[in-house]
């Protein structure tokens, strides 16, 4: 067999670090990333969480996530775990709620992956997965789609982690050059991470722009026909590009849709969820 200088890289890695390529990505993401999208941990408790959760919990809490966020978007659903892989299985009614569930499995602490095998009704084809998380002829790995947000609002957003002969390339947004130097720090306690390099670009809002930001998410909610009966009790604060919001949501459909209004305005880097509801 013909081997590439990449392959004898990632062979040469392994050897000396015994991780593939794969397992360091795996492990960089869950030192970056932790449990923070659950309990939004401080960045100093940030990438000492366990590596890997037991299957049965990660499985149980994907579940409880998806029926608690599509209450009624999912006709039927089977959810496994193989190492941190989800494997999503069953029915939903629409393309977006096929979508989103993927992208909310991927949110639930100790989940390496999500492969999205669920069929939208109607339509035959099986979506790709919400993450990539490829070994090559190269020996190489990706994962992307990557979030985080710490208690002291450090934040990044569409990270990527390229990992090659144990070599971790960093890419992404970041909202402060301390949650770059944080991502930085938190992928080199990864196990079997030789070097890191970090491509991340820094987004710094300025005092007057995350004013412009919390006004104009404040009138989307005035705007959205859905959130009319809540619009009152909500408040949405944007500081260094993280958007905090409070108020009250009745229902799982109001809260999602309060979130994604956020979370898809230009100059947000993160959503910091206080609601109360459901």
């Amino acid at each position: 067999m013909l081997c590439t200088p990449m392959l004898l890289l990632a062979a040469l890695a392994f050897q000396q670090t015994g991780y593939t390529d794969a397992e360091i990505a795996d492990l960089a993401r869950n030192a970056i990333v932790g449990d923070a999208r659950i309990d939004a941990l401080s960045s100093d408790e940030l990438g000492r969480t366990e590596n890997l959760r037991p299957d049965p919990d990660i499985a149980r809490d994907v579940n409880a996530a998806l029926k608690k966020k599509l209450p009624w978007d999912l006709v039927s659903l089977s959810v496994s775990s193989n190492r941190g892989q989800v494997v999503l299985t069953g029915r939903s009614k629409g393309l977006e709620a096929t979508e989103r569930a993927a992208h909310i499995a991927g949110l639930v602490a100790g989940v390496q992956g999500v492969t999205n095998r669920l069929v939208t009704d109607g339509q035959p084809t099986v979506p790709a997965p919400v993450e990539v998380q490829a070994a090559t002829d190269t020996g190489s790995a990706v994962l992307g789609d990557i979030g985080f947000l710490t208690r002291d609002h450090l934040a990044g957003r569409d990270l990527e982690l390229h990992v090659a002969g144990g070599e971790v390339d960093i890419y992404g947004l970041a909202n402060t050059p301390e949650a770059k130097e944080y991502v930085t720090a938190a992928a080199r306690r990864a196990p079997g991470a030789r070097m890191v390099r970090n491509h991340m670009q820094v987004r710094e809002n300025k005092p007057r722009e995350d004013e412009r930001l919390t006004k104009l998410i404040a009138k989307k909610f005035e705007w959205s026909f859905p959130l009319r009966p809540v619009a009152d009790s909500l408040a949405v604060k944007v500081r260094q590009g993280v958007a905090t919001v409070t108020g009250h949501a009745e229902t799982h459909a109001q809260a999602d849709e309060i979130l994604r209004l956020a979370g898809v305005t230009q100059g947000v880097v993160a959503v910091e969820d206080r609601l109360t509801g459901p």
